[in-house]
C-alpha cells in the first residue's frame, strides 16, 4: 500500500464515519456542516511536499458566516463554501498546543490508531471551536468575554467580528473588539 492509499483509507474509514455521524457532508478531504444559516468547515490539507511514500497533512477549520457573504468571502447559492472563503479560520494545531501540527502517513502507518487520534482531536478541539463561532449568539458571547476575545486570532478575525457586531446592532460588543484591536496594536508597537 502506498502512502496516498493509506491516507485515503484513514479518511474513508476513520475520519469520514466520525464526521458523518455528526452531520457533516463530505467533498473529498473537506467536510461541511450547516449551523443555522452558517457553515462549519473542516479541511484536511495535504502538504505540497507529500509524495508516494509520505503524505503529511493538517486540519484547517473555518466558519462561513452567511450575514457577511460578500466579495472574496461569498460562495454560490446552493453551494458549500471552500475553507479559504470562511470568515473565521484556524489550524487545529493552534488549539492543541499553540503551534502548527502536521501528521504523517506512510505505507506502514497504523491508520486505525491515527484515525483514533485525529477523531479525538476533532471531538475535543475542532468541533467545540466551530460550535463556539457558528451562531450570532455564540459570537456575541465570545466578544463580550474579554478572556475569550483576547484569545481570538489575528486582525482579520477581529475585523469580521467587529463587522458582525455592527450588523447585529451590538455596539458595545463592537467597542470591545475595537479596544482589543487597539491593545494588540499598542503591544506590537512596543516590541523591539
Amino acid at each position: 500500500m502506498r502512502a496516498q492509499e493509506a491516507f485515503d483509507e484513514l479518511v474513508r474509514d476513520g475520519v469520514w464515519p466520525f464526521l458523518e455521524a455528526r452531520g457533516f457532508l463530505r467533498s473529498r478531504f473537506t467536510f461541511h456542516r450547516k449551523a443555522g444559516p452558517n457553515w462549519q468547515v473542516i479541511n484536511l490539507q495535504k502538504r505540497a511536499s507529500s509524495h508516494a511514500s509520505r503524505v503529511t497533512f493538517t486540519a484547517n477549520l473555518g466558519v462561513a458566516l452567511d450575514r457577511l457573504r460578500s466579495g472574496t468571502y461569498d460562495w454560490p447559492p446552493g453551494r458549500r463554501p471552500a475553507e479559504y472563503r470562511c470568515h473565521l479560520r484556524e489550524r487545529v494545531g493552534y488549539l492543541l498546543r499553540e503551534d502548527d501540527t502536521w501528521w504523517e502517513v506512510t505505507a506502514d502507518t497504523n491508520v486505525v490508531a491515527l484515525a483514533v487520534t485525529i477523531t479525538l482531536v476533532l471531538e475535543l478541539y475542532a468541533i467545540p471551536w466551530l460550535d463556539a463561532r457558528s451562531s450570532d449568539a455564540a459570537l456575541v458571547a465570545l466578544v463580550r468575554d474579554p478572556t475569550a476575545l483576547r484569545a481570538e486570532g489575528g486582525p482579520e478575525r477581529l475585523r469580521w467580528l467587529a463587522r458582525l457586531m455592527d450588523l447585529l446592532g451590538q455596539h458595545d460588543a463592537r467597542r470591545a473588539v475595537e479596544v482589543e484591536s487597539a491593545r494588540r496594536h499598542a503591544e506590537r508597537l512596543q516590541r523591539p
